[in-house]
């Protein structure tokens, strides 16, 4: 199931309303992919400082994956649901050995009120994200993250990404090892859909 991160009629992700559909995604084994997009009736972060779809567009995909992962771990969702799959999809995955090591001191300065496991712990055992070829330095975001954590992603025919974007991600076979290259493309977006 496809959600969009952004906060809707003042609730986020992690709101009680939607614990039913945690649930049943849970139950059915579905995952839920978080995709956001500037295109659409809701607003996102950055609407309220830019007009420009560079700038629009630009904060949407990272900084709301961001800020929807805080939500589910926050609101309690990975320790309410531990058996819930979440992807965070073209938003890149540089974003996330960032997020996850502040997140963790933050736990550990402010104290945490979501249970015992920390946000990398959360995302190491319930998360992934798509990972795309023009990342920088992709082989220490695979060290960062771990190649189980990783999915290939390409937007391919929107402007961002080119047709030759499985041709590029098979090229980082050499920074990144064709172990982590074959879980990237195949065996971890079996395992997110429940194929494999």
């Amino acid at each position: 199931m496809v959600v969009r991160p952004n906060p809707f009629g003042g609730r986020t992700l992690a709101d009680p309303i939607l614990h039913g559909l945690w649930a049943a995604c849970e139950r059915y084994a579905m995952a839920l992919c978080i995709h956001d997009g500037i295109h659409g009736w809701n607003t996102g972060l950055g609407d309220d400082r830019f007009a420009s779809s560079l700038g629009r567009h630009a904060c949407s995909h990272p900084m709301e994956a961001m800020m929807a992962f805080l939500s589910l771990y926050e609101g309690r969702v990975f320790e309410r649901f531990p058996r819930l799959r979440v992807a965070f999809l073209e938003s890149g995955a540089g974003w996330v050995p960032y997020w996850l090591r502040r997140l963790d001191h933050e736990v550990g300065h402010w104290g945490s009120t979501a249970g015992a496991r920390a946000p990398s712990a959360c995302f190491r055992d319930q998360c992934m994200v798509s990972m795309e070829p023009d990342e920088p330095e992709p082989a220490a975001i695979v060290r960062a993250l771990g190649a189980d954590s990783l999915l290939f992603g390409s937007d391919f025919p929107h402007l961002d990404h080119d047709a030759d974007a499985l041709g590029q991600m098979k090229a980082l076979a050499p920074a990144i090892g064709e172990d982590a290259l074959d879980r990237i493309l195949r065996k971890n977006p079996a395992r997110l859909l429940g194929l494999g």
